[in-house]
């Protein structure tokens, strides 16, 4: 049975709907659903985490490995093939003082990428739900904003470094919703303003807005100067 199809069986025998799962786990209705129809089929621990405990479920039942390996069998390094999921399984049982710094190592980066996988999560529920008026969507795209560039600046080279290549696939990713979910923000806030201020005021966004980018581009070139 694939991942997709354990999450629709768990689901049903809940008996809960896609969009009361998706809420109970904290995700947007269409993640959810690029979950429970495998077209995200390698999604992220932390997404497995919530999803897993949203249905009462360990993320080895809900991937469907119950027992993975006994204590004294833990690895110290990657597996080629191995998951995540696999992975952080097995370095939590591991005795070895590399083992240790292995779970360490790996559950820093895995922060990093949750923490982009959570913004992205919160823009797509605000925008699904249209919870939102000028000031908050505004606010929420400064926000998601900031916080890309400063992922990108202090946090992205510990996952290119450090990361496993399921975790740097999972980086690509959240860098790509987190791209998508500024362009949805600054759309999302164009059409607002015209609907409730009209026009005039969307010419001031818009020269607001290329002067926020400059700013973070002179930020971003003193950055690299300084580098």
């Amino acid at each position: 049975m694939t991942l997709a199809e354990r999450i629709r069986t768990a689901r049903k025998e809940r008996q809960l709907s896609q969009e009361a799962l998706a809420n109970r786990a904290g995700m947007s209705l269409r993640a959810f659903r690029s979950l429970e129809t495998g077209e995200a089929d390698d999604p992220h621990y932390s997404t497995l985490s919530k999803l897993a405990e949203a249905l009462g479920l360990s993320v080895s039942e809900l991937v469907g490995e119950k027992s993975l390996v006994p204590l004294n069998e833990a690895p110290e390094k990657d597996e080629p093939g191995l998951t995540d999921a696999q992975l952080l399984t097995r370095l939590l049982t591991s005795n070895s003082e590399a083992g240790r710094k292995r779970f360490l190592q790996y559950n820093r980066v895995m922060i990093v990428i949750s923490a982009l996988e959570e913004l992205v999560d919160h823009v797509e529920l605000v925008l699904d739900k249209d919870m939102f008026d000028l000031p908050l969507i505004e606010s929420l795209e400064e926000v998601v904003s900031a916080q890309l560039f400063v992922h990108k600046r202090y946090a992205r080279n510990e996952v290119l470094e450090r990361g496993t290549s399921q975790q740097k696939a999972a980086l690509k990713h959240e860098e790509a919703r987190m791209d998508q979910a500024i362009a949805a923000l600054q759309e999302a806030y164009r059409e607002r303003l015209q609907r409730d201020v009209g026009v005039p005021n969307l010419a001031k966004y818009q020269d607001k807005k290329a002067e926020r980018e400059k700013l973070e581009q002179l930020e971003r070139e003193a950055g690299e100067s300084a580098g």
